[in-house]
């Protein structure tokens, strides 16, 4: 078929069920409440996206918006809770939040290809380089009960978000994979920053934890001219981006601490990603899936909000609040204090003129207090973005002959004086 319509047809990671739960599947048992390789078949992205052909893969603003469309394409269908959606789509969410940068991991031109083809650059942590990443746009679908729906979960458009998950399943060998990953290394294959790092709460405390980058791969070394297998070869290691943690000594910081600590993190524009535990991965490497917040306060357990900005006001004795944002649509609201319409606004009419923005809530931003957060999130990535261009603003960025070792402080890590990683996660961006 794809040789009569002349559609690119990737023969490394074809439509097939191997791409879906690996080459050969695995042995265990495919969790029940998720998506089946059997009841799926492969469409058109483009047709399924409902695209014109030569269109523009991104949109032209420079604010990631939670538009009907864009927050469909990191949720479900409409208002249905969409149960087999997992992190990665949250992730893709935190670095749209800097436009140059997603755009420079697809190939220049950015358009809708009529063939379906797409070449992407992702960073391999087993190989320590940026490797170019060639997909087609057949997605594995399922018949539901209101038509094709994605099987990873989400939704079809925009386009660029079921590509560059497809890229990211190639690279762990399937999808199956990539649904078993981490948010870190998630988010290290898409910056290609191995000094990200991970905070933990405990309590009253929160603590930093490092990646441990795993080997190189034996037999292949950096200076392999290929960025791909060779042609024709089917991708058959399969294996979930996921490191190992280790805790970073003389981290520790109570609640209040942590506050300065983030917003110190934010002023040097890193990538923050908060999110609250959905429960304990299973025996067999199952992460659960996102839930609505038990407490009815409009959240999602096991999905992840961006960090986008933080106030210390002295109005009111010193509030603290922290805005972030959501991509759930309408379908998930925060309720809580310091939401949209709550009383809080009102009894602090300072806080209110200089902090609550109606064009911040159509771009899904809202607000809450610091002591709810510490309540109700556990988990915070941290990516440090320090050649990027500042948070929703735009300005291309390119990986040629760019270095992302950072300019070293006098505590000699990336985080301005909190802590420091080491040098062991320096990283030399490949040349194109």
């Amino acid at each position: 078929m794809h040789i009569i319509t002349r559609r690119f047809l990737d023969y490394e990671f074809p439509p097939a069920a191997s791409s879906l739960q690996g080459d050969p599947p695995p042995l265990r048992p495919v969790n029940a409440k998720g998506p089946r390789a059997e009841s799926a078949r492969w469409a058109s992205g483009m047709t399924l996206a409902q695209v014109k052909v030569n269109g523009p893969l991104f949109d032209a603003s420079s604010e990631p918006q939670a538009s009907a469309s864009t927050a469909q394409g990191f949720i479900g269908l409409g208002d249905v809770w969409p149960e087999d959606v997992t992190i990665t789509r949250s992730l893709l969410a935190a670095v749209r939040e800097y436009p140059g940068h997603l755009e420079m991991l697809f190939a220049p031109g950015h358009d809708v290809d009529p063939q379906g083809f797409y070449s992407l650059r992702l960073y391999d942590m087993w190989q320590r380089r940026w490797r170019r990443f060639k997909v087609d746009d057949f997605l594995p679908v399922v018949d539901g009960p209101q038509g094709p729906e994605p099987w990873p979960g989400g939704h079809f458009n925009p386009l660029w978000v079921a590509i560059l998950e497809k890229g990211l399943a190639k690279l762990c060998g399937s999808f199956e994979a990539l649904r078993r990953s981490y948010p870190g290394p998630v988010l290290m294959a898409l910056t290609g920053e191995l000094q990200s790092a991970h905070w933990k709460r405990d309590g009253g405390w929160w603590s930093a934890w490092q990646h441990l980058i795993p080997d190189v791969d034996a037999g292949r070394s950096k200076q392999h001219p290929d960025d791909a297998p060779t042609t024709h070869r089917r991708v058959t290691k399969v294996r979930p981006l996921r490191c190992k943690l280790q805790r970073v000594g003389g981290s520790w910081h109570q609640n209040i601490e942590f506050f300065s600590v983030l917003k110190e993190l934010h002023g040097a524009n890193s990538l923050l990603l908060a999110w609250a535990s959905a429960g304990s991965e299973t025996m067999t490497g199952e992460l659960p899936l996102p839930r609505p917040d038990p407490r009815d306060n409009g959240l999602v357990q096991g999905h992840g909000y961006s960090l986008l900005g933080f106030v210390n006001s002295e109005e009111g004795g010193g509030i603290q609040l922290v805005q972030l944002r959501n991509v759930w649509g309408t379908s998930m609201q925060w309720t809580g204090a310091w939401s949209a319409g709550s009383s809080e606004w009102e009894e602090f009419p300072e806080v209110r003129r200089h902090h609550l923005r109606p064009e911040h809530q159509a771009a899904g931003r809202f607000w809450m207090s610091w002591s709810s957060f510490c309540e109700l999130f556990d988990h915070v990535e941290v990516c440090p973005m320090a050649s990027s261009a500042r948070k929703a603003s735009y300005a291309l960025r390119t990986i040629r002959g760019r270095s992302a070792n950072r300019s070293r402080t006098a505590s000699g890590g990336y985080f301005p004086s909190i802590f420091r990683l080491g040098d062991c996660c320096s990283v030399e961006r490949a040349d194109e």
